[in-house]
């Protein structure tokens, strides 16, 4: 009893372990994979796969169809890409398109299948049509050489929209590995509407490929030889457009985007010409308005007479913190411009005195927009700079362009070549067009004048002998000209004619509550301050045909598997 029952339970044992290892080695195959390709007569191809794909025991997710779109001589389009079963139901899918390909993922992380399923897989290809002098090709890698599972029954048929039953016709297909010449057959029928060639199924191992090749008379379909030639083209010659952009932002440059020469003579000048502000001075010489001018302009308004600025020195974790209270002596009137205004409203809206660091960050970034637009804007009705209208339709106008060239090279699937391209010619639009001038003939000789007040500012006393009609030095002329000298660089040589003269800006007081007597010293606490200024700002703007063919030698193709 005890021996029958060890049997019966080697017998168990040995089925389950055969059971087992049917289960762990089972293999997969693609049981048939059938094509459809329509031709249409925009040239374009509809194209319909039908798969049976068999898991055995496997647990797998889905399958995957990879479809090659570029190769050495050809760009294929592939768009409508649909996934569904034998009876129309949708499967889940995604797509991910590489430079050269297009991956399609069909299945569902969240569950798992075995056994046969079918997949119809449904998509649109443009650029697939070859066009020659005397015929129209259709060279198609169906499958493709990437399969790792054998395929049983492989088949295809191509359907044109013509019959051509009296017309010179020429198709055979290619099956093997790359490169095989070995001949599947195929027969043509005919409808009314129609010319149908289907293409004998034969039997693949992994890694091998059906190609399918048809030559048709011209004007069957329409000739996108010129769109594809042109594709071609620039897929080949794409590294000329960095060229050409070149070329192109030279040719602006040189024509709208030099700084325009004055009268060439650099002579002193005894005052700021038109009236102009320290803010505008340090936007006219460099074309930009920066922290420095802001800071200088608000000293242009305290030696005016519209505030105070008292340095004050504040407890710190470790030390001290330097800090400057601005206080209000009147309200802005005419005689100011609308950014001046627009200063005088920034730092005194909530209170009279206020301390620096008590400013509005977000503030700060709307008032050196509204100085920056309103300085130029003035500028532009001077004539001191360019309306720039011109010059930015141009770039405009050459960017759009090049952004729709990339478009549709990315759309053409033309090589990775484009990225390097695009970004070089990017990085030469920006470079020039950080040199485009906005100054003037007019705006030139207003500089020239500038330089010529700096020259006067910053002459050494020895050598002011060579002025003539130079105005008298008192502390009225040192504080009128002083915020100039600080955007021009200059105010230590502007200090230094006056260190022997007691000075009274009563529009400054330093931390010890005492006002600077001295040129010199006041230029020093006055430099902590534009430091102060700037860093504050800057922190808070930051914010009858032949064959000649093989397996492979067809466009697309590509490859699938499960997951």
């Amino acid at each position: 009893m005890i021996k029958n029952n060890f049997k019966a339970f080697l017998c168990l044992c040995f089925f389950s372990l055969l059971f087992l290892t049917s289960f762990c080695f089972a293999e997969e195959v693609v049981e048939s994979f059938y094509s459809q390709v329509v031709v249409n007569e925009d040239s374009s191809l509809d194209i319909k796969e039908r798969i049976v794909y068999d898991f055995d025991y496997s647990q797998k997710h889905g399958i995957y169809r990879d479809i090659k779109l570029n190769g050495s001589d050809y760009n294929l389009v592939i768009s409508n890409i649909s996934v569904t079963d034998d009876e129309g139901n949708p499967y889940n899918f995604e797509t991910n398109k590489s430079w050269d390909a297009v991956d399609i993922k069909i299945g569902s992380t969240t569950s798992f299948i075995s056994g046969k399923r079918m997949y119809v897989i449904s998509y649109k290809l443009q650029n697939a049509i070859k066009y020659f002098e005397d015929y129209d090709e259709l060279y198609l890698n169906i499958n493709g050489f990437d399969w790792k599972v054998p395929i049983k029954e492989m088949g295809a048929e191509i359907i044109i929209p013509k019959n051509l039953e009296n017309d010179p016709l020429f198709f055979e297909a290619y099956f093997g590995p790359q490169g095989s010449e070995k001949k599947s057959n195929s027969i043509a029928t005919f409808t009314e509407d129609n010319t149908n060639i289907k293409f004998n199924l034969v039997s693949l191992n992994s890694r091998e490929n059906l190609t399918v090749l048809a030559r048709f008379p011209k004007s069957i379909v329409e000739d996108g030889a010129f769109t594809r030639d042109i594709i071609s083209i620039i897929g080949k010659w794409i590294f000329l457009v960095p060229v050409l952009v070149f070329i192109t932002m030279f040719f602006l440059w040189f024509t709208y985007g030099r700084k325009p020469e004055g009268r060439g003579t650099i002579i002193p000048q005894y005052d700021v010409i038109n009236n102009l502000t320290p803010v505008e001075v340090g936007t006219l010489i460099d074309e930009k308005t920066d922290n420095v001018d802001v800071s200088a302009e608000i000293i242009y308004l305290a030696t005016k007479g519209y505030l105070t600025i008292t340095q004050v020195q504040k407890k710190a974790l470790i030390g001290h913190q330097t800090d400057y209270v601005f206080k209000k002596l009147k309200s802005a009137d005419e005689t100011l411009g609308n950014f001046d205004k627009a200063v005088l409203d920034f730092i005194f809206k909530t209170k009279d005195e206020i301390n620096l660091t008590e400013l509005s960050g977000s503030g700060m970034l709307s008032l050196f927009s509204l100085i920056k637009k309103d300085v130029s804007s003035k500028f532009v009705q001077k004539g001191y700079f360019k309306s720039t209208s011109r010059i930015t339709t141009s770039i405009i106008l050459l960017i759009l362009v090049f952004f729709i060239f990339s478009q549709l090279s990315l759309y053409f699937n033309i090589d990775i070549l484009v990225l390097f391209c695009v970004g070089l010619s990017f990085f030469i639009i920006i470079f020039f067009l950080g040199r485009f001038s906005k100054t003037t003939k007019v705006g030139a000789e207003v500089n020239e004048h500038i330089q010529g007040f700096k020259l006067y500012l910053s002459v050494a006393e020895k050598d002011r002998i060579n002025f003539h009609n130079a105005p008298e030095k008192n502390p009225q002329v040192f504080d009128k000209f002083l915020p100039y000298a600080m955007v021009l660089g200059v105010e230590k040589e502007w200090a230094k004619q006056f260190e022997s003269m007691y000075i009274t800006s009563d529009w400054y007081m330093s931390s010890d509550g005492m006002h600077t007597t001295s040129s010199v010293l006041l230029i020093s606490s006055l430099h902590n301050f534009s430091r102060s200024t700037n860093t504050y700002f800057t922190s808070s703007s930051s914010q009858g045909f032949s064959s000649s063919g093989f397996s492979g030698g067809g466009f697309s193709g590509g490859g699938g598997g499960s997951w």
